[in-house]
């Protein structure tokens, strides 16, 4: 042998064993090559653990399709939507109509309540009367302090103030017609206390303050006998100067007063307040809203309907005349 020097032999890669594995699908593939069947006491924990999953996620699966389809099954058709949605359709329409009921009730009490607000608070029975007796004294002081007055309508607003003094004056001379008296005292002058009316409208009423009230009664008695009186081509009217109490009575008044008128009834006006009448023996007199019924009875007047004059124009309650 010598060192260095190869062999000469042909020496082969020995060939590699080719292992034959059997899939799961060998059995249908090559049904002519059966296969071995295991050993009886083999024991492969790995595939059987693969067996009993697939089995088990099998199993498993089953309810849950089950379960599943009823859900499906139990999901609201048309039908039942289309029943679902009328049903709170009725529902929704029977608590709006509720709710209207309830806002029109609401809204008729609050009416109510607001108009009962704006009334004063009713007095007793007691305190009323102590109320209207002292209203009546009250506009007595006031005609007492008018007692002088003399309202004269009818003068054009065209005579200026300076001139007012003079062209009453001479108003008043004309309508006593007495060569013995040539001058009329007058304390004041003055139109009425509110705006010039504009034109076309008829004009403030002048009242003046007679210093002598005996010679003021005797012109109020002579005026008395006629309505109208023409001087210097103006056609004047004389009344005596009333407080606003007792304009707003008469006022009140006026349909009892034309129903005496109608039946040739005379009547009378008395201060304090009031309306007497005095017929075949019978008296018969009214103070205060409550009294027209029982004047009206004894009169054998038909009932009318009078307005609460001791209100002042600011109540809306009518007269507790009943």
């Amino acid at each position: 042998m010598m060192r260095g020097k190869k062999s000469t032999g042909s020496a082969s890669t020995p060939r590699r064993t080719t292992r034959t594995v059997s899939g799961p699908l060998d059995d249908f593939l090559h049904p002519s090559q059966p296969r071995a069947a295991p050993a009886a006491c083999s024991f492969s924990p790995p595939k059987m653990a693969a067996a009993r999953a697939l089995t088990e996620e099998i199993s498993n699966s089953v309810p849950a399709i089950e379960r599943l389809e009823r859900m499906v099954a139990a999901l609201p058709t048309r039908s039942d939507l289309t029943a679902m949605m009328e049903d709170f359709r009725a529902s929704f329409q029977t608590e709006l109509r509720e709710v209207r009921t309830e806002v029109a009730d609401l809204t008729t009490r609050t009416d109510a309540l607001e108009r009962r607000a704006n009334l004063p608070p009713r007095l007793p029975a007691s305190l009323e009367d102590d109320f209207s007796e002292v209203r009546r004294r009250l506009d007595d002081l006031d005609n007492r302090s008018r007692r002088h007055n003399v309202r004269i309508r009818g003068l054009p607003e065209t005579v200026s103030n300076e001139d007012l003094g003079t062209c009453i004056r001479s108003a008043f001379l004309h309508v006593l017609d007495d060569p013995a008296i040539t001058d009329i005292p007058l304390d004041r002058c003055h139109r009425a206390l509110r705006p010039v009316p504009p034109a076309g409208a008829p004009p403030r009423d002048v009242i003046c303050r007679v210093t002598s009230y005996t010679l003021k009664d005797r012109l109020m008695t002579v005026a008395r006998t006629r309505r109208e009186w023409e001087v210097e081509s103006y056609r004047l009217e004389r009344f005596h100067d009333l407080s606003p109490f007792t304009l707003a009575a008469r006022r009140a008044l006026r349909p009892v007063t034309q129903l005496l008128r109608q039946r040739h009834v005379p009547y009378r006006w008395g201060f304090p307040f009031l309306l007497q009448v005095r017929l075949d023996g019978t008296a018969a007199t009214i103070r205060r809203p409550q009294d027209v019924p029982g004047f009206l009875l004894r009169l054998a007047l038909p009932p009318v309907s009078v307005p609460n004059w001791e209100a002042g124009g600011i109540m809306e309650r009518p007269a507790n005349v009943g």
